[in-house]
């Protein structure tokens, strides 16, 4: 099975654009065909099913995905799919790390509700049993409209699941300085 290209369709969306492409995955801004609406697509680069860490990020972010329902948790879509991908709902903003920059900082004004927000999704995870591990500036995209939305639950682990990456990996995954 070849890896799709930007104009592909795959299952029932039709990739517009490539938005980034990482060492893990590939992720395409896509059309979904059965509701209209603009999605993610995040689609493990290469052959994941010979490569342990990648399969295992891969399933534990399908598994978690499937616990979360909070406003400032990326929504997470479940549709029939032909191969291994996660779809999540298109959030259009900047990364904290973007919107801080090196040398800069937010105003207290700012920083607050942001902060707040982020204890509330915080909150919800813990209060689901589910540590994100991976908590970094990257991965809190900052929207206009509806405040912050916490993404990628590749690391995340709950108590209530089988941990995937612990069973073979003897050294810890994540960002140096945000494990």
């Amino acid at each position: 099975m070849s890896f799709p290209e930007v104009g592909d369709t795959l299952d029932i969306f039709t990739l517009c654009s490539e938005l980034h492409k990482g060492p893990l995955a590939t992720i395409f801004l896509a059309e979904d065909l059965l509701s209209r609406q603009r999605v993610v697509l995040k689609m493990p680069c290469g052959d994941i099913l010979n490569q342990p860490i990648l399969l295992y990020h891969y399933q534990n972010e399908d598994r978690i995905s499937r616990l979360l329902d909070h406003p400032g948790i990326v929504r997470f879509i479940q549709r029939q799919r032909s191969r291994q991908y996660i779809i999540m709902e298109h959030v259009i903003g900047q990364d904290l790390r973007s919107r801080v920059g090196r040398n800069r900082t937010l105003r207290l004004g700012e920083a607050l509700p942001l902060m707040d927000q982020l204890c509330s999704v915080i909150g919800y995870l813990h209060e689901q049993a589910i540590v994100h591990l991976d908590l970094k500036p990257e991965n809190i995209i900052c929207c206009r409209q509806t405040g912050i939305k916490l993404i990628d639950f590749g690391l995340a682990s709950c108590r209530h699941l089988p941990d995937l990456l612990a069973l073979d990996m003897k050294n810890p995954q994540g960002s140096p300085w945000y494990i």
